[in-house]
């Protein structure tokens, strides 16, 4: 978990502004923290190291000839073959992390090679041959990416907390926003909060360009769900097909140059990812087995720490109980 933010046509952005935002971010990544200005634009990046440890693994991060540059949070499952691809290719990396594919792959492809990224992902992406900016987000949207617009700024974050650190001129509040969270106890995309501050939709890119000193932008689906029922599919294969579809999804996110873990409760969902992983992750990471988490609450009531205990011991996992001693209610 990273952070990002930024700017577009806005040259007035001091760096107490962009202090504050990194404050704001550092929660999402305390290992790194920096930012770079263009003309009239900016990017900022906080990083959790995941890939590539080093420093050349920091953001922002550039293409092989410094004119695309990036800020990312996430991660791209299929960033070695995209990799090898591109150094077919000709292009040259200078790190092994999976961020430093993204402009490279842009600089190819354009806008085509967003469709081109398997994993979970909000991106910044800005051209500075066209002094173009872009925003991307992954096709589910597991990665948040909020963004405000008016005539003449544009500003954007992975926190709407840290956005505000900008100066936006209306913070006033979306009250049907109050009335979705306390239906719903969710704000549908793209409302937020706040009617200045919109959520990128899943599947969705922004393009924000500067035309004649003004502010223009567009949005366009890379990707779309399309459910396409297989109705002579038969029980048995339907099982098998549906495992195997889980332990590739599972295995693709197991690239780790740190300590890997699972959460793990007594549910289905958490059982089934923690078995899938204990396949695969000592191939992947080197370690014996596979460490799996469990909140241990007082409140017997939502304790679920002795089925997950068994759970993990009937996987071979290596299990630690994380005590929280005050009660839910």
């Amino acid at each position: 978990m990273c952070g990002i933010a930024g700017w577009h046509n806005n040259n007035k952005i001091d760096d107490e502004i962009i202090v504050s935002i990194k404050k704001d971010l550092f929660h999402r990544g305390p290992d790194s923290q920096d930012h770079i200005r263009f003309d009239n634009s900016g990017l900022i990046h906080t990083r959790l190291s995941i890939l590539d440890l080093s420093k050349m693994g920091n953001q922002p991060i550039s293409d092989n000839s410094g004119t695309i540059h990036t800020v990312f949070n996430g991660e791209i499952y299929n960033h070695k073959e995209l990799r090898e691809e591109l150094a077919s290719k000709g292009y040259a990396f200078r790190s092994t992390t999976d961020s430093e594919v993204i402009p490279n792959l842009f600089k190819e492809y354009g806008s085509e090679s967003f469709g081109m990224l398997n994993g979970m992902f909000s991106i910044a992406l800005f051209d500075s041959r066209s002094k173009d900016l872009y925003l991307i987000r992954d096709r589910l949207g597991i990665k948040p990416l909020f963004y405000s617009i008016d005539s003449n700024s544009f500003f954007f974050s992975s926190e709407i907390r840290a956005i505000l650190n900008f100066p936006i001129m209306d913070r006033s509040i979306n009250t049907q926003s109050i009335y979705d969270f306390a239906s719903l106890n969710f704000i549908p995309a793209p409302s937020t909060f706040f009617n200045s501050i919109q959520s990128l939709l899943p599947g969705e890119y922004m393009k924000v360009s500067i035309l004649d000193n003004a502010l223009s932008y567009e949005s366009s689906k890379y990707y779309s769900l399309k459910i396409q029922p297989d109705l002579d599919l038969k029980r048995e294969k339907a099982i098998q097909e549906t495992s195997n579809l889980l332990d590739s999804a599972v295995s693709s996110q197991l690239e780790s140059d740190v300590a890997l873990g699972s959460f793990l409760s007594a549910g289905i969902d958490s059982s089934l990812i923690a078995h899938s992983a204990s396949k695969y992750i000592s191939q992947s990471n080197g370690v014996d087995n596979l460490k799996t988490f469990t909140v241990d609450l007082d409140d017997q009531k939502y304790n679920e720490s002795d089925i997950a205990e068994k759970i993990a011991e009937n996987l071979g996992a290596t299990h630690k109980n994380i005590v929280i001693n005050e009660p839910l209610d």
